[in-house]
């Protein structure tokens, strides 16, 4: 009865366990399903979609160029030498200076009032120098700079003496300071003083052939203004030595599309394009026309002629909105007199031929997308199509930029370079082609020769963030290569 009751009880153990067995199988199956269904949810099963592989690539460059961009930082920081109050000598020599290439001045303060007095002659090239919140000091700069700019921020009573050609000066919201160029150093057709935010401003030169000439400089009494989402602190003015003028001439400097237009170069430009060009930026801008709208000797200020060619696009009369010095009804009949063309024929730029737009814009659309390969092609076909006609509506330097940033995302390095040097042969004033250019050089590790480019870059806008940026790369490229071939040739 026993063997026979634990037997029963055995069988019924042994059913159990099976039953338990297979419910446990059962549960932990269903755990391990919940897992990956959880796993799937969150991206972490091992089997990425598309997207996700995509995003994937994308935090990955974002890593990439995130490192990439700290050690562009720590290559430039310790390519700078930074003078503060403390540390200023009286002069500066190469044996001072030693392997850093970039000055800094910042936060220099006189003395019990007496102007700091700091003169840098080298024989060794710089790449730059920036002055930063400065008072009462005075800088002779008798040094070469390789990417020929100074650029100088928040100084008050400062002053510069230029000893040699610097094509390019920077100087924004500054007081009371002073540029003095020696003879033969102002007088290149790239030397410009940009300047914004500046009050009392001297810019001084002496000319070999026409001598001594001096501008003065407030911003706010020169005619700024609120332009879009720009101060006017922020607004732009570009001084240079005027040849026809036989002076120093400070002139306004308006973003017109991608290029950046002094008035005087509006006004002795083609209708054509001056009037195009300046109903756009007028467009984007909300400045006052009261004290800028009469007409001077057969010539028309910058906003009339503004009106005047809106007037002639739309073929109608506009009465001015602003009272004007002398009769002034904006239709064609009247403007034609006062201005220097030869027939109506001028005042249109003829439009690009319809393939070809249609294949640039199919490359833009193949480019934001990511594949490069088809946008190549797209802008190829574009070109070839351009090249094909007498008049491409000024359509093939576009393509050849555009073209060239999608072969240096390629890693075609020569190939971008060719087509950023075609491009700025057709118009050299197009930044994104004298960019590309100094970015394919840059990819190729000519840095030497990538500098002047790019610092051309940033004098056509001085302002452009992403070519500060590339400028900065390429400097610190430049500082540990000659750095690396100092130390090979003291091994």
């Amino acid at each position: 009865m026993s063997a026979m009751a634990n037997n029963t009880t055995s069988v019924k153990y042994n059913k159990w366990d099976t039953l338990a067995s297979e419910l446990d199988t059962e549960l932990e199956e269903s755990n391990k399903a919940d897992e990956a269904a959880a796993a799937a949810a969150l991206g972490h099963d091992g089997a990425w979609s598309a997207d996700q592989e995509k995003e994937m690539r994308k935090a990955e460059q974002a890593k990439l160029a995130k490192a990439a961009l700290d050690r562009q930082k720590e290559l430039e920081e310790s390519a700078k030498l930074t003078l503060t109050t403390a540390d200023l000598p009286d002069a500066i020599s190469d044996e001072f200076i030693k392997d850093q290439k970039i000055l800094v001045f910042k936060g220099i303060e006189s003395k019990d009032g007496v102007q700091r007095v700091c003169t840098i002659d080298l024989q060794t090239p710089l790449i730059k120098i920036f002055v930063e919140h400065c008072e009462n000091l005075t800088l002779k700069l008798n040094v070469k700079l390789m990417t020929q700019h100074v650029e100088c921020h928040d100084c008050k009573g400062c002053t510069f003496e230029i000893k040699q050609t610097i094509s390019t000066i920077q100087i924004d919201q500054s007081l009371d300071c002073t540029i003095q160029y020696s003879p033969g150093c102002f007088e290149g057709a790239d030397d410009r003083v940009y300047s914004a935010g500046c009050t009392n401003l001297t810019i001084n030169c002496d000319h070999t052939t026409f001598g001594p000439s001096t501008v003065a400089h407030s911003y706010l009494l020169d005619g700024s203004a609120q332009v879009n989402e720009n101060t006017k602190e922020e607004y732009q003015f570009v001084a240079r030595f005027s040849e026809e003028n036989k002076k120093i001439i400070n002139e306004h400097l308006m973003r017109v599309g991608n290029k950046f237009l002094t008035k005087s170069t509006v006004e002795n430009a083609n209708l054509d394009e001056a009037a195009t060009l300046a109903i756009r930026e007028q467009k984007k801008a909300e400045v006052s026309r009261e004290h800028t709208h009469t007409l001077r000797a057969g010539q028309v200020t910058l906003n009339c002629l503004i009106v005047h060619a809106e007037s002639l696009y739309k073929n109608r009369e506009r009465p001015c909105r602003s009272p004007c010095s002398s009769p002034c009804r904006h239709a064609p009949n009247t403007l034609l007199p006062t201005l220097p063309l030869n027939s109506y024929s001028r005042l249109t730029l003829p439009p690009p031929p319809p393939q070809a737009e249609q294949h640039k814009l199919e490359g833009n659309d193949a480019f934001l997308q990511g594949e490069y390969a088809q946008a190549i092609l797209f802008y190829s076909m574009a070109i070839d199509k351009v090249q094909s006609l007498a008049n491409g509506g000024g359509l093939e330097h576009l393509c050849l930029a555009n073209r060239s940033a999608c072969f240096l995302k390629m890693g075609h390095h020569e190939k971008a370079l060719a087509d950023a040097n075609k491009c700025v042969d057709i118009e050299p004033t197009y930044i994104k082609g004298v960019f590309r250019k100094g970015m394919a050089l840059h990819a190729m590790g000519s840095y030497e020769e990538a500098l002047p480019v790019l610092g051309q870059s940033l004098k056509m806008e001085p302002n452009n963030k992403q070519v500060k940026q590339a400028l900065q790369f390429c400097e610190a490229k430049l500082q540990m290569e000659m750095r690396k071939r100092m130390q090979g040739s003291n091994a």
